[in-house]
């Protein structure tokens, strides 16, 4: 109905307000005092699961790396768990996920552009597929729980 989706848009507003703060505003006066071109040549990863590969083949890893490994790969996948749920309801019950996928994928890609043209973050392919895949989780997640709601309903 149409309140469900005035509520579920204005949850979405303020999701990605906090996104866009977290990912961007909160990191504007970390200079790091390289020129541009010297920090761009070392910001941009486009090898698929390459912090994966460097975790797995590191001799020696400290307890404090592992924890900076598992923040980055659960935090990227919860960042976009909420987009499971948001553009569902937004846009089209529809249980196919291409579609969200697309969009999360355009919107993950535009965000690391954004990060690292800004010089607010580097550009990680590992940073997209998790966050595409946090959103995929997300959309079966929420899916399941509206399907467990609607079934407990009926009883």
């Amino acid at each position: 109905n149409m309140k469900h989706k005035k509520i579920v848009l204005f949850a979405l507003t303020l999701y990605i307000l906090a996104l866009f703060y977290f990912l961007f505003f909160c990191r504007i006066n970390s200079d790091n005092g390289m020129a541009y071109n010297e920090w761009l040549s070392t910001s941009i990863n486009i090898m698929p699961l390459k912090n994966v590969f460097i975790f797995l083949t590191t001799p020696y890893i400290t307890p404090s790396y592992v924890f900076s490994f598992i923040k980055n790969i659960f935090g990227n996948i919860m960042l976009f768990l909420p987009m499971g749920y948001f553009l569902p309801c937004l846009f089209n019950k529809s249980s196919k996920v291409k579609i969200y996928i697309i969009i999360n994928l355009f919107f993950s890609l535009f965000i690391e552009i954004t990060q690292v043209i800004f010089m607010l973050g580097l550009f990680d392919v590992d940073d997209i597929i998790l966050n595409v895949l946090g959103s995929v989780i997300g959309f079966y997640l929420f899916g399941l729980i509206r399907k467990i709601k609607f079934n407990c309903g009926k009883g």
